[in-house]
């Protein structure tokens, strides 16, 4: 008897040179390195993961460039959970996140599942944007169904947290009640299949 597969399509959004393409590569392909080449327009990739029942997931890997910003709001819109990476050395690309969540908001509402996800954490001490940051910038803002974490897709850490929380996001069954990052613990976990 064949297994019935669901499906979960993200989009990855953020500032070119985030680091967005090598966070999904470790998705999808752990076991490489990831190419840190940049992305031109916007790159599909999939793999399949069982979290309780088995789900295809697709990544809609787009470019930080401005004159590709028209192309995304079809795709944000198929969506089920929208992924914000930045570099959390780069003041200029963690600024864009606002830009992002706003485009999140217009095209679906501002109950859409979003993780933003703060990338190159191996590089601590060139950190220009800490986790209090992000926090008190959730909060100022009252967004809903939005949570944080870190990674580094460079030395793999945090990033198959990173996954299993957009993961167990995306597939909660309604967004009309607010999640946090504690709605989301470990022990949520999927595996890669």
């Amino acid at each position: 008897m064949q297994m019935m597969t669901r499906q979960l399509q993200f989009i990855l959004l953020g500032a070119s040179k985030s680091g967005k393409s090598c966070v999904v590569e470790r998705w999808v392909r752990p076991s490489t390195t990831p190419d840190p080449d940049e992305t031109i327009g916007i790159n599909l990739l999939s793999c399949a993961v069982r979290s309780g029942e088995l789900y295809t997931t697709k990544f809609w890997d787009t470019s930080g460039r401005d004159c590709y910003d028209g192309l995304l709001k079809s795709y944000l819109f198929n969506a089920d959970c929208a992924l914000i990476v930045f570099d959390v050395t780069s003041m200029s690309s963690w600024k864009k996140v606002n830009f992002w969540l706003e485009q999140v908001e217009v095209t679906n509402s501002v109950k859409f599942p979003v993780v933003i996800v703060g990338n190159k954490i191996d590089l601590e001490s060139k950190r220009a944007v800490y986790k209090q940051d992000v926090k008190t910038f959730i909060s100022t803002h009252a967004m809903r169904n939005v949570v944080y974490c870190e990674c580094s897709a460079l030395n793999n850490d945090g990033v198959l947290d990173a996954y299993h929380m957009a993961v167990n996001f995306a597939k909660m069954p309604s967004h009309e009640t607010v999640y946090t990052a504690k709605s989301f613990r470990k022990t949520d976990g999927c595996a890669i299949v």
